[in-house]
């Protein structure tokens, strides 16, 4: 059990920390926590491709079902391309969800893995 912040009306209630919680108590506004199972960090470097360029890249952290990683430069929100990281057994087509700076020339972007029915061949960018 653990206590939430409604984000709409601001009112603090208990709920159990499971990923679908109860609606809010006090406004019925359904909070769906988006993140899946915990992430273990890494720092295991790779390089990928993305429309012809090769680009130089670290796993920040990961779980089942993708990762952050940090890099040079942002591609594109829904890119899908694939990646091979060999040192942690994670590969496989990817989906960019969001990319933020991170100061100076890098960036971090979090990446969906994406199941082979999911990933359309005719998407990637490799």
């Amino acid at each position: 059990m653990g206590i939430r912040v409604c984000p709409r009306c601001a009112m603090a209630y208990y709920s159990l920390t499971t990923r679908l919680a109860p609606p809010c108590p006090h406004c019925g506004h359904l909070i769906v926590e988006r993140r899946g199972p915990r992430r273990s960090c890494a720092g295991a470097a790779f390089r990928f491709s993305y429309k012809g360029t090769v680009r130089n890249a670290k796993v920040i952290d990961y779980s089942a079902g993708g990762m952050r990683i940090e890099c040079a430069a942002a591609l594109p929100v829904d890119s899908i391309f694939v990646v091979n990281v060999d040192a942690l057994g994670l590969g496989g087509a990817v989906r960019v969800v969001w990319s933020r700076g991170l100061g100076g020339s890098r960036v971090a972007m979090g990446l969906e893995l994406l199941d082979d029915s999911e990933a359309r061949i005719s998407s990637y960018e490799s």
